[in-house]
Order: structure tokens, then sequence, then C-alpha cells
């Protein structure tokens, strides 16, 4: 039992609700309606502890923030667009609101303060709040279901849900995938390469599967039974 058990009920549920998205993501604390820009936040991850230049952790850390960003302003804007299309239920207001006081919208974001307005607030399309069995129902009826928690694009947004009763996706059929797919893009010769370059080509081109767990997917897999680290020839 920590600390923070010898506050009230009130007391804890106030302090908590100032911790951020990522940090409540991890105490399985996270609240059943989450604004899109938590949502997005959760699902495209950015780490902010930046690896040393000379270090070889640095280019993939800024290859992943990059990508991550990018994905984000295109998940961002498929949500709103799903909600503004009656697609998606949501609370709030989907083309933004303003408001002084209390929030006309209490499931939804707060969104920013005004400078120099007081209590005035203005909230953004993004603000707009979807409940996890909402965004469940949507991501089934699109065939993008379920969450693969083994994942770190998905890991802390899985989290939303009861991981334990949750199926769980086959992470190495997620990499057979992938690597069929560059096989084709690709063809490479796999007979004049070795597995150290394979998997700095796999990590290239997706650096979010690749990254980790390519030792596993080797001993497993069926497409090449080479030398690791060694040319085949």
């Amino acid at each position: 039992m920590g600390s923070e058990s010898f506050l009230s009920d009130n007391s804890r549920k106030q302090a908590e609700s100032k911790f951020s998205v990522k940090r409540k993501a991890k105490l399985g604390k996270l609240e059943d309606y989450l604004s899109i820009q938590k949502i997005m936040h959760l699902m495209f991850p950015v780490t902010p502890d930046r690896p040393k230049r000379s270090s070889g952790d640095y280019k993939v850390w800024r290859k992943e923030n990059f990508e991550n960003l990018s994905y984000r302003k295109g998940f961002k804007k498929d949500l709103i667009k799903a909600c503004a299309e009656d697609k998606l239920k949501y609370e709030g207001n989907i083309k933004g609101w303003k408001y002084s006081g209390e929030n006309p919208f209490p499931l939804a974001g707060v969104g920013k303060k005004r400078p120099n307005r007081g209590s005035r607030f203005i909230c953004r399309s993004s603000d707009c709040s979807i409940h996890k069995d909402e965004f469940k129902r949507f991501y089934q009826a699109e065939k993008k279901w379920p969450l693969d928690s083994a994942l770190p694009s998905c890991g802390d947004l899985a989290k939303w849900y009861d991981n334990k009763n949750m199926p769980r996706i086959n992470k190495n059929q997620k990499r057979n995938n992938g690597f069929e797919s560059w096989m084709r893009e690709k063809n490479p010769c796999l007979k004049e390469m070795s597995w150290d370059e394979i998997h700095k080509e796999l990590k290239e081109r997706d650096s979010q599967l690749w990254g980790h767990g390519f030792d596993g997917w080797k001993k497993q897999q069926s497409y090449y039974k080479g030398k690791p680290g060694k040319r085949k020839g």
C-alpha cells in the first residue's frame, strides 16, 4: 500500500487528474473518455530522452520520433473526419468551442486557457473525447482490431482496455507480413546477405516493427536459414 492511500478519495482523484496521460496509462488509471489529442499521444508516443549523437541509438530515436509525429497528424485528421461524418460518436463540438466557467461538455477536454481572459477557454476539434467502447467499435468495423499491446506504437493505448481479456495479435505474424512485403518490393538476393544486413534493411523500412524482437522472429521464421552474421556463398 503506497502513501497515497492516506488521501481521501476526492483528494487522490484530484491529484491524479493532474497526471500526464502517459503516467495515467502506466498506472492503469485512464478515464473511459479520452480526448482525440490524448488518444493520438498514446497511439504514437514521442520519446523526449535523446541519446548521445555519437551513439548508434541516436539515428533510430530521431527517425522514430519523426515518423510518430507525422503519423500523429494523419491519425488525428482521420479521427476528426470520422466524428464529423457521424461515423464515430464523441463528446464536444467537432468544429471547436469556447466557454468560460464550466465546460458545456464535461466529458470532453478542457482546452486551453485564453491569455488575459480570466477563466475563458478555447477548445479545438481534437479536444472532443471518445469513449473507449466507441473507439473499439469503430476500429472493429474498420477491421483494425485488436490493438497489439506487444508493439510500442500501441502499448500505451492498449492499457485503455483490460489487456487480460483482450485477444493478442501474434507480433511475429506482423513481422512475417512485413518481411514478405519487403521481399516483394526489393526482391533481394538473400543468399548474398548476412542476417545483420537483412536486419538493417528491415529496420530502416519499419523501425517500430523491427527495432526489437528480430532475434526471436529469426529463430521461428522459415524464409531463410542462413548463418547469422556471416555471408553465405
